[in-house]
């Protein structure tokens, strides 16, 4: 075959209707064209089962409108040359097209590009482009999933090149300078608004000069490089790796993070596995449900769906936190939330309440006051919606608490049947120190001593999220006296202090906090109270056991009823 065709102001739809299926890539399906061109078309071959012809396609058009399908917008006055054949030579037999001199008006703005493109199965791209493009009339040509509105102006002026599945072929030169963007994500309710930034190419990667807008109510100012952009856009399975530096005055994490989805309308935290952060952060302000940070600093780096923070720094509650740790979204519906923090002079009552007292009901901002210091240890499961999953919470925590109260803490008040005397609505201590472990929906707590204003006792045990309790408890029935009183009014009698010494008082308190049971702390009785008592102090105790018996147990002395109290005598 051997064939020529040339026509001149040929209306370009019906040009391009005639042309073969293959000949032009798919994209060009999707689009009208409203001018005329100037063409010629040469077939030139054998045509068999195994070969085809070489097809080239010259054509120049002026003038020219090009529409998107079924929209009413276009791109005007469009005019360029160009060539297009199924073979570019004998030695590199792929096709290409070439777009010279090609120039348009985008809603009455210029743009200039050179276009080259080889091999449509595999390509490689060598363009130059310069324009003043709208955000709002590039979305309406270019698709992008994640955008739902868009508006504001980019000026560009660059060139790329490149093989499209060879990122370390690419090179780019050039700049490009974002005014005045706004834009809102799909299913997200906040509106990114005054988005202004200065970027310049370099090879596969896109450097970020400067960038500053507003977020919702947060402001963010940024700068750094963007890696392997031009690959991420080009190919699948591609990932892209943001360094930078990100300062904020303000951060409002539960705006950030919420969706408008109308099946997900709470806050649902989750990464994308095609971006890669590692960014330095400074931000004045933070807030997320409850809790406020300020003056916060470190780093923070995102790699196959884990957030690492590394050196966290930032003053809270009325002190100041050092955190090192990670959230890692890799399950599809939970995340694994691991971390150390140091925290200093924190104020405990704060604390409990803007982190949602940690998930527990037991010990509540209600009932703490003071400061805390602590190095804490803690794992935690949550829901991608932010719910924890309360079995797979676990902490160990070194704590220190000075100018610390107890007010109206449920064991108190129910140990206070004991010590009618004393007040333990309100119990304050200078320091109190301590390792808590949580596990098991348990806060475990090892053997303490409480030296407060009300009295002095040491206790250990177990509290269950559900308020179930297994406490050991040990009172010094002299100081329970005072130093002046000489009778103290309990539940069981009157109790005298006869002058033979220091007693000891083991409880055992069991079971839901509503209603526990009190008893002897029979182990406690065989480990403390010694063989080389006095016999009157064995009197005395015998007396002190009887007076402690509830009066219908002494009704029923053949029944055999668990004692209420242990008491140990100080050697």
């Amino acid at each position: 075959m051997k064939l020529l065709f040339s026509s001149k102001n040929t209306g370009a739809k019906e040009l391009l209707s005639i042309l073969p299926k293959g000949i032009l890539p798919t994209q060009f399906n999707d689009y009208k064209f409203k001018g005329s061109v100037n063409a010629e078309l040469s077939i030139n071959g054998i045509s068999s089962k195994t070969t085809s012809p070489v097809m080239a396609f010259r054509f120049s058009i002026d003038k020219t409108d090009i529409v998107p399908d079924n929209a009413q917008y276009s791109i005007h006055n469009v005019a360029t040359s160009g060539f297009f054949t199924t073979k570019k030579s004998d030695k590199n037999p792929v096709s290409y097209l070439h777009l010279q001199n090609f120039t348009a008006l985008l809603e009455n703005k210029p743009i200039k590009a050179d276009i080259e493109i080889e091999n449509f199965t595999n390509p490689y791209y060598i363009i130059t482009a310069e324009g003043e493009l709208s955000m709002a009339s590039l979305l309406k040509y270019v698709a992008i999933d994640t955008l739902e509105t868009a508006s504001g102006i980019l000026n560009i002026k660059g060139n790329f090149k490149g093989h499209a599945g060879k990122p370390n072929s690419y090179t780019s030169s050039g700049y490009l300078q974002a005014k005045a963007i706004s834009f809102r994500l799909k299913h997200k309710p906040v509106d990114f608004k005054n988005f202004n930034g200065s970027f310049s190419f370099n090879g596969n990667d896109v450097i970020i000069n400067s960038l500053s807008g507003d977020a919702g109510k947060s402001t963010i100012t940024a700068s750094g490089s963007i890696k392997n952009l031009y690959a991420w856009i080009l190919q699948k399975n591609q990932r892209i790796h943001i360094d930078g530096n990100v300062e904020a005055g303000f951060l409002d994490l539960n705006e950030l993070m919420q969706s408008d989805n109308n099946t997900d309308t709470t806050t649902r935290l989750d990464f994308t596995d095609d971006i890669e952060l590692d960014i330095n952060l400074r931000a004045q302000k933070a807030v997320f449900k409850k809790f406020t940070a300020e003056q916060i600093s470190g780093s923070i780096s995102l790699k196959n769906k884990v957030l690492s923070t590394n050196s966290i720094r930032f003053n809270a509650v009325d002190g100041n936190v050092y955190l090192q740790g990670s959230i890692n979204a890799n399950k599809p519906d939970s995340l694994l939330i691991a971390y150390d923090a140091d925290v200093k002079k924190l104020n405990i009552q704060k604390l409990f309440y803007e982190m949602g007292n940690f998930g527990q009901g037991v010990l509540t901002d209600k009932n703490l006051r003071g400061s805390v210091t602590s190095a804490v240890q803690f794992a935690s499961v949550w829901s991608k919606q932010l719910y924890v999953n309360q079995d797979k919470i676990y902490a160990t925590a070194d704590i220190t608490i000075e100018n610390g109260e107890l007010i109206n803490f449920e064991p108190m008040l129910k140990l206070s049947k004991f010590v009618k005397g004393t007040d333990l609505r309100n119990i304050k201590f200078s320091t109190l120190k301590n390792n808590i472990s949580i596990s098991n929906q348990k806060i475990n707590i090892p053997v303490m001593e409480i030296n407060s204003t009300a009295l002095n006792i040491t206790a250990s045990g177990v509290h269950t999220f559900t308020n179930v309790v297994d406490y050991k408890i040990k009172m010094r029935m002299s100081e329970l006296l005072g130093k002046k009183v000489k009778n103290l009014n309990t539940e069981f009698g009157t109790i005298e202090d006869d002058g033979m010494g220091h007693l000891n008082v083991f409880l055992s308190m069991k079971g839901p906090l509503d209603n526990p049971k009190f008893s002897y702390d029979k182990k406690s009785v065989e480990e403390n109270i010694t063989k080389s008592v006095k016999e009157g102090k064995d009197t005395f105790l015998k007396i002190i056991k009887d007076e402690f018996k509830k009066p219908e147990e002494k009704k029923k002395p053949e029944e055999k009823k668990q004692e209420e109290l242990q008491l140990e005598t100080d050697e």
